[in-house]
């Protein structure tokens, strides 16, 4: 996954507690196991846990986060636009610092279109929408660190007095599903390949755009063809592929004003400041792996967990490689997060893209702390983090 932050934050230092070691099985699919924990910051603790189970040897590592202002959860792409985005974890650590950030730990997040970077989901940066859900399940993070998971179903609407366009898709790639907008964040182009039809919005103000929130624009060019358009910082673009579905398009006047609208169903994901989608895993407690890519498979795997009191727990398992880690199934991925007290679930980008990092005590900066399987290109186009930003070692 992959982030822009942009805006630095003050929050108090974090402290450091003992490290811990416990033998035992620490997990429900762990045999023989041992792990041991230590504290990374306020609220934030790292556990590695190494074993075995009938599949042979097992290394995981656990993320958990009890949300307070000291310890803050970001979504970073680690780049200004979405399209074309080939940043790994270690890139957006070294974003993030950038930034005036200290990284405490992160991992990778959202599955996403190898060929093109966009995420499957939804990303919210600072409280902007970045990209719609498209109906996947999301984790979201309010300014207090308190934690939003679930499916935030949007309507995404462009109306004007010439009638209503149901968008479909916010700043995802075309196809013929149906009626799509894209702004500057998308990228600086719109990179047709397919004929459609296409009108150029220009902003009235540079109100952002954010979910039960609206934004005012203005018709100033429209056309057909495959040509790629220029998207500009102050302009967007609503556009359908030639033989799209879409009942509702309207062909906007030249010069009329039009308001882009956003309405979620749940009113949580307006007070949400950073966001990344994935797939459900668990939901009340049971677990599900219904459309989650290659289920049954033993691989490397992330999740992101919620316990009942509101902790938050980000999971990361390597895989692929016998001699060191097989991985998990996704319906074994589910029961470690259970056994962890997790009530609800979401299951994020796995294989190649499976990463963790962690600042160790006594580290200025964190650094990769799994063992990925695809080591030469680490791919995390999406990444969760937990920093602050004071700048004192801890």
């Amino acid at each position: 996954m992959r982030t822009s932050v942009k805006r630095p934050y003050r929050l108090i230092a974090a402290a450091l507690a003992a490290l811990q070691l416990c033998a035992g099985a620490a997990g429900a699919v762990f045999d023989n196991s041992f792990s041991y924990t230590y504290s990374l910051g306020s609220g934030l603790q790292y556990s590695r846990t190494e074993g075995k189970n009938s599949a042979g040897l097992q290394r995981a590592n656990v993320l958990t986060y009890s949300p307070n202002t000291g310890v803050t959860p970001l979504m970073v792409y680690a780049d200004e636009q979405l399209y074309g985005s080939k940043a790994t974890i270690t890139n957006a650590v070294k974003y993030l610092q950038n930034q005036g950030k200290t990284v405490l730990g992160g991992m990778n997040a959202d599955f996403f279109v190898m060929s093109t970077g966009i995420p499957i989901g939804l990303v919210i940066d600072s409280g902007e929408l970045i990209s719609s859900d498209a109906w996947q399940y999301a984790v979201g993070f309010k300014q207090d660190g308190t934690a939003v998971l679930g499916r935030p179903t949007m309507g995404i609407r462009v109306s004007g007095k010439s009638g209503t366009v149901n968008v479909s898709y916010f700043n995802k790639t075309r196809t013929t599903a149906g009626a799509y907008l894209l702004d500057h964040n998308y990228d600086d182009s719109t990179h047709f390949a397919a004929k459609g039809t296409s009108i150029i919005l220009e902003r009235v103000d540079d109100t952002p755009v954010k979910v039960n929130g609206s934004v005012k624009l203005k018709v100033v060019n429209k056309g057909t063809g495959s040509s790629p358009i220029t998207i500009t910082k102050n302009q967007m673009v609503l556009t359908k592929s030639d033989g799209a579905n879409v009942p509702s398009w309207v062909d906007f006047e030249v010069g009329e004003e039009v308001t882009l609208s956003i309405a979620a169903n749940d009113s949580s994901w307006s007070d949400v400041q950073y966001a990344v989608g994935g797939k459900l895993l668990m939901d009340n407690s049971t677990i599900t792996t219904d459309g989650i890519d290659a289920g049954s498979t033993r691989r490397a795997r992330s999740a992101v967990g919620v316990k009942a009191d509101g902790t938050v727990v980000l999971y990361e398992i390597d895989g692929n490689q016998p001699s060191y880690s097989v991985g998990l199934t996704a319906a074994e991925l589910g029961r470690e997060l259970k056994d962890l007290g997790c009530v609800r679930a979401i299951c994020l980008d796995g294989g190649g893209s499976s990463a963790m990092a962690v600042r160790n005590p006594g580290e200025s900066t964190a650094a990769l702390i799994s063992q990925p399987s695809d080591a030469r290109s680490v791919r995390a186009p999406t990444t969760f983090s937990l920093s602050t930003t004071s700048r004192r070692t801890v």
